[in-house]
C-alpha cells in the first residue's frame, strides 16, 4: 500500500506541515516579510528520513513562492542547498 502524503500550510504557526498516512511526519517552518519567504527550518521525523520527504516539502514552499510572488531567503542549510543545486528554482533567490 502507498502511503498517503499531505502537505498543508498552517498559517498560524508559520509552517508548512507534512503528513504520511495522517500523522505528523516533518514541517517546514517560515516567516513572510518584505515579498520574501524566509524559511529557517526543515525537519522530518527520523522514521521518515530519506524518503524524499523534505525535497517534498522544499517543492511545496517553491511552489507557494512561486503562486505569491515571494523570494526566498533560505536560512536553512537544507533549503539552501536544494536551490542552489536546481538551476530553476534560482529566480527565488
Amino acid at each position: 500500500m502507498e502511503d498517503k502524503i499531505e502537505i498543508i500550510d498552517n498559517k498560524e504557526e508559520n509552517r508548512f506541515e507534512l503528513f504520511v498516512n495522517g500523522k505528523d511526519a516533518g514541517e517546514i517552518d517560515y516567516q513572510i516579510k518584505d515579498s520574501k519567504l524566509i524559511i529557517n527550518h526543515t525537519g522530518v521525523n527520523k522514521e521518515h528520513e530519506g524518503k524524499g520527504l523534505a525535497r517534498m516539502l522544499v517543492e511545496y514552499a517553491v511552489n507557494y513562492a512561486r503562486e505569491n510572488n515571494f523570494k526566498i531567503l533560505p536560512i536553512c542549510p537544507y533549503v539552501k542547498i536544494v536551490i542552489e543545486r536546481n538551476k530553476e528554482y534560482h529566480d527565488l533567490l
